[in-house]
């Protein structure tokens, strides 16, 4: 009969330590997942920055590449009407005049 209560002491001492074990475990797999899920919040959220700014880059790239061509196309226009204005301005000044003095 001893021998019994001496097994069954030891098996509940094995039990108590297997439940010891399980919570420990247990805490330890929480503040794992707990550790993991921030550094993956981080990491998405370092991503989703990185990617804001890449974004940002080549948004104003494209925005100074469309000024550039405005411009260019401004500029041109521009020497256009200065060429067509040095060319014919004397033209332009007689018909004016013609026109005032025959109106």
């Amino acid at each position: 009969m001893e021998e019994v209560i001496k097994q069954i002491m030891q098996i509940e001492d094995k039990a108590q330590s297997i439940v010891r074990d399980a919570k420990e475990a247990s805490g330890e797999l929480e503040a794992r997942l707990a550790r993991d899920t921030q550094k993956m919040s981080r990491d998405i959220e370092q991503r989703a920055k990185e990617k804001g700014e890449s974004l940002k880059k080549q948004s104003d790239s494209d925005t100074q590449k469309k000024i550039a061509e405005i411009k260019e196309k401004s500029d041109k226009t521009a020497a256009a009407l200065e060429e067509k204005l040095s060319l014919n301005k004397d033209k332009w000044a007689s018909e004016i005049a013609e026109r005032v003095i025959n109106a």
